[in-house]
């Protein structure tokens, strides 16, 4: 029992108190929480795993390019492959991997040009890309359209 008061009272110890009464700190809570749905269960169709591969654009890798796969109907990434960085001469430090319903025919990311050692950082905007379908899906970076740069969206 007193092991117990002690974790209580240390416990307790972590809790803030407001120094002043009058003027309320005000706690902002966010809940980011996943949407996913059992698409299996949802549709009768089972899920496939693709690799992506990717044909470099070299005008649009410039230095190089990272891209982050952004989740999206009919398919979600793999949480260890949903990240790559790649250079002009198609030579990459990862790979993405989606888990799909079926073969997408447009896939979406979020990107930046970026140097191979540069820590992850806030990308640029939206990267549309079509996707063709040969057992992986297949990426030609050079048919990608650049979307809207994220501060245009406020």
């Amino acid at each position: 029992m007193k092991k117990f008061s002690h974790i209580l009272l240390f416990l307790l110890c972590l809790v803030p108190f407001a120094s002043n009464a009058t003027d309320p700190v005000p706690i902002i809570r966010r809940s980011i929480f996943s949407t996913s749905t059992d698409w299996e269960a949802v549709t009768g169709i089972y899920l496939s795993q693709f690799d992506v591969e990717f044909y470099v654009d070299k005008h649009l890798v410039n230095n190089g390019l990272e891209l982050y796969f952004l989740d999206g109907f009919p398919c979600f990434a793999q949480t260890d492959s949903s990240r790559i960085w790649i250079d002009r001469n198609n030579k990459n430090d990862n790979k993405i991997r989606l888990t799909c319903l079926f073969a997408p025919k447009t896939v979406y990311f979020a990107w930046r040009n970026a140097a191979r050692d540069a820590s992850q950082d806030k990308t640029t905007g939206i990267l549309e890309c079509p996707v063709s379908f040969d057992n992986n899906l297949k990426i030609d970076l050079s048919k990608c359209t650049k979307g809207k740069d994220w501060k245009e969206y406020r």
